[in-house]
């Protein structure tokens, strides 16, 4: 959700729905009534190849400086603890030169 509000107030929600659509992932936005395409919201969840190569285009197009930009990996996940119970966890790290390690 905050990486949809943050492309919009960049201006960039409309080249990223026409990136996407060049590389074929046209299920990151919806269709209006009225004509006009909107980001989907949870976009970017279940993304097979994930945001990546929409924001390498926008970089390739000169719209963005960096393909992490909006998109750092972050990824958090909640549960009731009175209905689940954790069975294990794996972290990955990923090396990012300006940002550091992430978890």
């Amino acid at each position: 959700h905050s990486m949809r509000i943050g492309l919009a107030k960049a201006g960039l929600d409309k080249p990223f729905m026409d990136a996407a659509a060049r590389l074929g992932m046209e299920g990151v936005f919806q269709e209006r009534p009225d004509g006009t395409r909107a980001l989907r919201m949870g976009f970017s969840a279940g993304l097979a190849p994930g945001t990546e190569p929409v924001f390498q285009a926008l970089v390739d197009e000169g719209k963005l400086t960096q393909v992490d930009e909006f998109d750092d990996d972050g990824v958090a996940i909640f549960w009731r603890a009175d209905k689940w119970r954790a069975t294990g966890l794996r972290a990955y790290f990923l090396e990012q030169v300006q940002k550091g390690k992430a978890v």
